[in-house]
């Protein structure tokens, strides 16, 4: 007996069911063709370019670590919480990957946040495509980073240091008091950079003013604290204290206009440097101080413009600036018998000593 093999049905051809079986297997083939072309496409490696996004710099991992912000170069770098630099870039990668990261990113504002505490404390131009590799999406999708602009950004970070048991003094006016106020807590630990700390000598942290004008004889306010200590920002470990008061006696304020002089080594006069140099005033009107002074109404009473002294006093030092505008608070003084205090900041004036031009020859 012949054994049952498979059945195998021959189609007449051009027949309607040939013509069918035909249209068939080449729409398979299409399709199969099309899909492969599709995922080739896909896999495919390409650069695409990002314009105008936000890199984000941020210290999270690392507790002992604070971003420092110096992109203001006259003032002391400050602790941020962040830090943002506009970018633009090139990944190279899948087309599937890449339209992955495009919608991610979309969806995220155009903001790419980086954790830069890796880099540990210091100052350092890091390279941007490098900062953008720590991004998780771009290496999980594995994309690479083919160009970026800026080349490099400025990282600084530096090292977190908690000072214990700083006193709070009670900053006030409008008012004399009976005796020291109580703060409570009168000690506060602060966190601070290790580098904006190294010069500081008996710190104090200092509460906002409180004007006790409008205040009752006696009582209990809550001061918040001014997180700056000798221009480095610190973090307190309160924000505030309650500060217990007795006023002895209110005070009023007088404004009075001080013309500011100066006040140099009196070696100037023979060693030929007022032959040599000249001082240069930024501003004639800056000289001229509106001072505002608080106390007693009897000893306002008696303060006159001409009783206020205003100078500023020049140095040795100040010749190393020649032609560099400095600015120096201005010292103020008073008759002895005028019990009266300044309301206000320190007043500062602007100037400079400049070379004397040669006299023409004869």
């Amino acid at each position: 007996m012949t054994p049952n093999g498979p059945y195998w049905q021959e189609v007449p051809r051009f027949t309607r069911r040939w013509w069918w079986n035909l249209v068939r297997d080449l729409f398979w083939s299409f399709f199969v063709a099309v899909l492969i072309w599709l995922y080739a496409d896909m896999e495919k490696t390409v650069i695409k370019e990002f314009e105008r996004k936000t890199l984000r710099l941020t210290v999270k991992q690392a507790k002992d670590l604070a971003l420092l912000d110096e992109r203001d170069q006259g003032k002391q770098p400050a602790p941020v919480e962040k830090r943002d630099v506009e970018v633009a870039f090139k990944l190279r990668g899948s087309s599937a990957a890449l339209d992955r990261f495009t919608e991610a990113l979309n969806n995220r504002g155009g903001l790419i946040e980086i954790d830069a505490g890796k880099y540990g404390p210091g100052k350092q131009r890091t390279s941007t495509a490098d900062l953008l590799s720590l991004d998780g999406l771009i290496t999980g999708l594995g994309l690479t980073v083919d160009a970026a602009s800026p080349q490099a950004i400025s990282v600084s970070l530096d090292r977190l240091i908690r000072v214990a048991d700083v006193p709070v003094k009670f900053e006030f006016a409008g008012a004399e008091l009976a005796g020291e106020p109580t703060i409570e807590p009168a000690k506060v630990s602060v966190t601070v950079p290790a580098s904006l700390w190294q010069d500081t000598r008996n710190p104090v942290l200092k509460t906002v003013v409180r004007d006790l004008q409008n205040e009752p004889p006696e009582g209990t306010l809550n001061v918040p604290i001014v997180c700056v200590i000798g221009g480095a920002p610190v973090e307190p470990e309160v924000r505030s204290v309650r500060v217990a008061y007795k006023v002895r006696q209110y005070r009023d304020k007088k404004t009075v206009t001080a013309t500011v002089n100066v006040l140099a080594p009196e070696t100037w006069l023979d060693d030929g440097t007022w032959a040599e140099y000249e001082i240069k005033r930024k501003s004639p009107l800056e000289w001229r101080k509106q001072v505002t002074f608080a106390g007693a109404p009897k000893d306002l009473d008696r303060l006159r413009p001409e009783d206020v002294q205003a100078y500023v006093v020049l140095t040795e030092g100040d010749k190393k600036f020649v032609e560099s505008w400095l600015n120096r608070e201005v010292i103020l003084r008073l008759p002895p018998d005028l019990n009266l205090k300044l309301e206000g900041a320190v007043p500062t004036v602007d100037f400079k000593l400049e070379k004397r031009a040669a006299p023409p020859a004869p």
